[in-house]
């Protein structure tokens, strides 16, 4: 059951913004390109530091600096709001204005927060009030009276810190092993069409991308096949984790070396965020299954990548993991 508006506003408790607040608000909101957006990020930095201030005083750890919201890139391409909460992941702080009734979700993070808060600023900016919160969003507009109060994200962080053994997942349906070397002849049968393999054109044109992977078709536009470009096939994958799903590009480009030797690149790149997830992982395994070659994201990596040499029939192995989530594609040489 919702209850009324008011009531839901009078039993916020005036919670102080502190000068200093104000002050980081400032800095970064003088980094944008525009009015509109220099308010957006001042108020949405308002409102992580009121959750953030909040946590301490419960004693319940939180890490700022590896926020989102604290990162100026990150400020200028997304209407971010996150605040880390180690081991759990990161809750969304939405701003309001006092006497709103409703609040604003990006479409983009609704499968990527652990909850979603909603901090009311007073129209003086000097005070703000926690108006509650809600685990789940499946819509852009939030009615305020859906909130649980505050004391239920509590009781929500707590039952996600009960430890559960959460064996590796390795996601790996029955399809074809995709034969490189034939892509080199256009061979496009059937089930290489299944298996969900796309030119960068099809994927740019794939009207459920993100507009924060969107920005990237300008750069991926280049990656046009050619003799000195060389072959570009890529594939959506969605990794299911335990609070959401993840969705991230894997990108095979290949290039003919010489007789019986061809390059080949594997790249990841995000879909839903600017940045990939921080410790996601990319790992070559050879045809005995023993790890070759790996690469890990940091904390603001674009994509990752790793590059190596093949001859015609050599199988491997490509696994994306991240969490306990393991994506695995084969592939014959």
């Amino acid at each position: 059951m919702s209850k009324p508006l008011d009531q839901i506003y009078a039993a916020a408790v005036p919670l102080p913004i502190p000068h200093e607040a104000r002050q980081t608000a400032e800095q970064f909101a003088a980094n944008q390109s525009s009015p509109e957006k220099a308010r957006q990020v001042y108020r949405n930095t308002l409102a992580v530091w009121v959750m953030n201030d909040y946590f301490h005083m419960l004693g319940i750890a939180t890490d700022l600096a590896s926020s989102d919201s604290w990162n100026p890139a990150v400020q200028l391409m997304a209407d971010v709001a996150d605040l880390v909460l180690p081991s759990l992941g990161r809750l969304e702080c939405r701003p309001v204005l006092a006497n709103a009734t409703v609040c604003d979700i990006p479409p983009e993070i609704w499968t990527l927060r652990v909850g979603y808060s909603v901090v009311a600023l007073s129209e003086d900016l000097q005070t703000a009030r926690i108006l509650g919160f809600i685990s789940t969003v499946t819509d852009e507009t939030l009615v305020l009276q859906q909130l649980s109060p505050p004391e239920a994200l509590i009781d929500h962080l707590h039952a996600l810190r009960q430890p559960q053994a959460v064996p590796e997942t390795v996601q790996q349906t029955a399809q074809p092993v995709a034969t490189l070397s034939q892509w080199f002849d256009n061979i496009v049968n059937t089930g290489w069409v299944d298996a969900g393999w796309q030119t960068i054109e099809d994927l740019l044109a794939t009207a459920t991308l993100t507009p924060q992977f969107s920005m990237r078709s300008k750069a991926l536009n280049t990656l046009t096949d050619g003799p000195d470009a060389g072959l570009r096939k890529g594939k959506l994958i969605n990794l299911s984790l335990r609070l959401g799903s993840e969705q991230v590009l894997l990108l095979i480009r290949l290039q003919s070396q010489a007789i019986d030797q061809i390059h080949i690149g594997v790249q990841v790149y995000p879909v839903n965020r600017p940045y990939l997830p921080a410790n996601l992982e990319l790992l070559i395994l050879d045809e005995s299954g023993e790890v070759f070659m790996q690469a890990q994201a940091r904390q603001a990596d674009n994509y990752i990548q790793l590059q190596f040499s093949g001859t015609p029939g050599e199988p491997f192995t490509t696994q994306t993991k991240l969490e306990n989530i393991c994506h695995a594609e084969q592939f014959v040489v």
